[in-house]
C-alpha cells in the first residue's frame, strides 16, 4: 500500500525499555488493571517522548475488559518487595501503579522517514515540526 504523508509528520520509533526508564518527569501512558486497594497494576507502559507529553492525558477504561488507561506525568517512584509503585499525576487527579517485572515497557524514540519500512512500529502526528 503507498500511504501519502503530510509535509510536516512526525515519526516516532517504539523501542524496548526498562522500569529504570520510567523516572520522575517523564510523561507515560499505562495500561493496567484496577487492584482491590485502588491501584492499579501496569500491564504495559509506553514512555512518551517530551514533544508528546500530554498525550491523551487523564484516565479512561482501556481496550481490554476491566482494564484502564492512564496517560499522565510520573510524580514519584517507590520500590517494593512485589515491583515498583508509581505515582502519576494528570490534570483531574492521581494514580498509583505497581509495576512489576510482567509489565512491557516500552518508549517512543523521536525518527525520521527513513524508518518508514514494512514492519516498523512508528507513530505520526500531522502538523508537526519533527521528523
Amino acid at each position: 500500500m503507498t500511504v501519502q504523508l503530510p509535509e510536516k509528520v512526525a515519526v516516532f520509533g517504539v523501542v524496548k525499555a526498562t522500569l529504570a526508564d520510567v523516572k520522575p518527569g517523564a510523561f507515560i501512558g499505562v495500561g493496567a488493571m484496577p487492584q482491590p486497594d485502588g491501584s492499579q497494576k501496569a500491564i504495559q507502559v509506553m514512555i512518551f517522548t517530551e514533544s508528546q507529553r500530554g498525550t491523551g492525558e487523564g484516565h479512561r477504561p482501556w481496550d481490554r475488559p476491566g482494564a484502564t488507561m492512564t496517560n499522565a506525568t510520573v510524580d514519584t517512584t517507590v520500590t517494593t518487595v512485589d515491583g515498583q509503585v508509581v505515582t502519576v499525576q494528570y490534570k483531574d487527579g492521581e494514580q498509583k501503579i505497581l509495576i512489576t517485572p510482567e509489565a512491557v515497557i516500552r518508549a517512543y524514540v523521536v525518527s525520521s522517514r527513513d524508518e518508514l519500512k514494512p514492519g516498523a512500529h512508528n507513530r505520526h502526528r500531522p502538523g508537526t515540526e519533527e521528523a
